[in-house]
């Protein structure tokens, strides 16, 4: 009698303790999820403030490589050369959700460029460092007084049609893609119109010849409109420093440059000098290094999409 009396006290408390526990349990999982869903929504806070500091750092970035964009993503041509004029110029670039890139990246040649201009702020020149891959890409790493801090590399995708910038600032590494229709068959079309080098140069002097980092050059010169324009081309052709060249065209350094992507071979020094206004703008190759080794993985700078 004692032991049924037992058993089913026994039976009765654990009776009760089931509603305790099931709704334990039940608040256990409440409150977890209620952690979960405040985390996600930290998450997603940082991310979106992430993604705002790296807008805001591309945008500094582009503007300081290609110049402030204006009506239809245009850019005022006045920022590169001298030409004086404040025409506009419609950039080849085009932002898209899904821009197709390489895994990997591999550089094996640097080819160094100073560029000086009477109208910079800073009496340093403009370094720009290009890098030579396999036929299919190249890439070029800019310092700009304007990304203090900062460091862009920009790559040219000419198998994708893509131009990628990496971006490496304090805030940490990510990249933004962009299509991009690429210059050269324009300017090898251009080239052609204009027939050989020589056709192009015929209203220029030659001023002798010179060497330029193991380079045979040829110099010419034209005196018109109260401008002198004075430069040294390859006198064979380098078809990877020509493309190089040639994808930097739309920045604003090299945007104006006389010449630029119409003679056949690259152009290793240039000077332009407005007598009237006293401008002088001058672009020269400096350095070139067939043994660098750099690369550049696409994983470690995660993508910025455009929505």
């Amino acid at each position: 009698m004692e032991r049924r009396i037992l058993t089913g006290g026994i039976l009765f408390i654990l009776f009760l303790l089931i509603p305790a526990q099931t709704e334990a349990q039940f608040l256990k999982k409440l409150k977890k999820k209620a952690e979960q869903k405040v985390m996600d929504k930290i998450e997603r806070k940082i991310d979106e403030k992430l993604e705002a500091v790296a807008n805001k750092a591309v945008d500094k970035s582009w503007n300081s490589i290609f110049g402030e964009e204006g009506p239809s993503g245009s850019v005022s041509e006045e920022d590169g050369g001298s030409s004086g004029k404040s025409s506009r110029m419609k950039l080849p670039f085009k932002t898209t959700s899904n821009v197709k890139t390489e895994d990997v990246y591999r550089f094996n040649k640097e080819t160094v460029m100073e560029i000086r201009n009477s109208n910079s702020s800073s009496d340093e020149p403009q370094i720009i460092r290009m890098f030579e891959g396999d036929s299919d890409y190249s890439g070029t790493l800019f310092y700009t007084p304007e990304a203090k801090g900062e460091e862009t590399f920009i790559v040219y995708d000419y198998k994708n049609e893509a131009m990628v910038m990496l971006m490496d600032s304090e805030e940490g590494t990510f990249s933004f893609a962009y299509e991009w229709e690429s210059t050269m068959s324009t300017m090898d079309e251009e080239s052609n119109e204009n027939g050989s080098a020589q056709s192009a140069l015929k209203d220029f002097d030659i001023i002798g010849n010179k060497t330029i980092e193991g380079i045979k050059c040829t110099g010419y010169r034209n005196n018109a409109n109260g401008v002198t324009t004075e430069f040294w081309v390859a006198d064979e052709n380098d078809e990877s420093l020509k493309n190089m060249m040639n994808a930097n065209a739309s920045t604003k350094y090299l945007r104006g440059f006389p010449m630029f992507g119409v003679v056949g071979h690259p152009i290793l020094e240039m000077k332009q000098v407005d007598h009237e206004s006293g401008d002088e703008i001058e672009m020269k190759i400096t350095e070139i290094n067939k043994r660098s080794n750099k690369s550049y993985t696409m994983s470690d700078y995660p993508t910025i999409g455009f929505n």
